[in-house]
């Protein structure tokens, strides 16, 4: 019950993020990549606008899709990235397996790149999908130190947006989903309790 709750504010708050993020300084995408070209996928239509506005070429596109219902067809892509969606998915596995289908099989630069944070229970759980999805870890390493010091360092630029995007009232939410420096978001990265960890996995 918990758990639907969370995910339908997580819902509710990034259709809000949207909503009022005019020139799009929120981008949530996944990507795609083969020797021919590359793709970027999220539900935010503004950034997707924003995205081919700024950065699409002949052969790099961007689409509204849903990482857990892919419209590509199965063995399309040498490489995917993904890059924190993930804990808010309602059904990592459908992801993963969706992943696992577009992905081509085999050679040397056909994986996963995959980076997301959780508590411990999360990172098991995560751990068991990966497994059960076939995937060969090429690589696996806790990165959390890292993320400390990038939080720290745009801490100032994070709250610039925050005071910009977000009525008053909202503003201390906003910070601790940004989990800028000092936020209960921050502290647990700062002490371990939530952990973000990187994978390269290959099909």
């Amino acid at each position: 019950m918990k758990e639907k709750l969370k995910n339908i504010f997580f819902k509710f708050w990034y259709w809000y993020v949207s909503a009022i993020d005019k020139n799009a300084e929120n981008i949530f995408m996944n990507y795609g990549y083969s020797k021919d070209n590359q793709n970027g996928i999220g539900l935010n239509k503004k950034a997707i606008k924003f995205c081919n506005k700024k950065y699409s070429s002949e052969n790099i596109k961007f689409f509204r899709a849903d990482a857990q219902k892919l419209n590509f067809e199965d063995n399309a892509f040498d490489v995917v990235i993904n890059i924190e969606p993930p804990h808010r998915y309602s059904k990592v596995d459908l992801f993963l397996s969706e992943v696992y289908r577009v992905l081509k099989p085999g050679g040397v630069l056909l994986f996963l790149l995959f980076a997301d944070f959780g508590n411990q229970y999360d990172l098991r759980k995560l751990n068991r999908q990966f497994k059960n999805m076939c995937f060969k870890r090429l690589n696996n390493r806790v990165i959390t130190k890292n993320v400390v010091e990038a939080l720290k360092l745009s801490t100032p630029n994070r709250e610039e947006l925050v005071r910009k995007l977000l009525p008053k009232f909202l503003q201390n939410l906003g910070r601790n989903f940004a989990a800028t420096e000092g936020t209960i978001t921050y502290n647990k990265f700062l002490t371990s309790e939530f952990e973000y960890v990187f994978y390269v996995l290959l099909k």
